[in-house]
């Protein structure tokens, strides 16, 4: 069932789809989740689809509106909504704070790498004065 959700997250997904699609009643399906997960059905595809737009926010610079429809969020204003509720922070607060993270550690490839200039240095200083 959860592979499910993490597939198809993007896509309209209702309580009676999955249960069939799980061979039980909402019912049922409603109450194995809250059991075994501690949320609700509901609650945990909005917590995939968050996790999706984060990555997305942090990862490429497409629109937020282009990520929201990515992630399962056909609506704008219900995204930033729960995304505010779940993050703490709107959308383009978050991208501000993630995006390029992971990059900023490399350097881009038009540096010289440090070690290149000591050792060139190093040489330089190592040769012999020519009389």
């Amino acid at each position: 069932m959860l592979s499910l959700i993490d597939t198809q997250f993007a896509h309209p997904l209702k309580v009676g789809t999955l249960a069939k699609a799980a061979g039980m009643s909402e019912r049922t399906l409603t109450r194995h989740f809250t059991q075994h997960l501690g949320e609700s059905v509901g609650e945990y595809i909005a917590r995939v689809r968050i996790g999706h737009a984060c990555r997305m926010l942090a990862d490429t610079a497409m629109p937020i509106s282009v990520i929201a429809g990515r992630s399962g969020f056909p609506n704008l204003a219900n995204f930033n909504r729960q995304f505010k509720v779940t993050k703490q922070m709107t959308p383009a607060d978050y991208r501000r704070q993630f995006s390029g993270k992971k990059n900023d550690a490399s350097p881009s490839l038009t540096e010289r790498s440090p070690s290149l200039d000591s050792k060139r240095t190093a040489s330089k200083r190592r040769r012999p004065a020519h009389k």
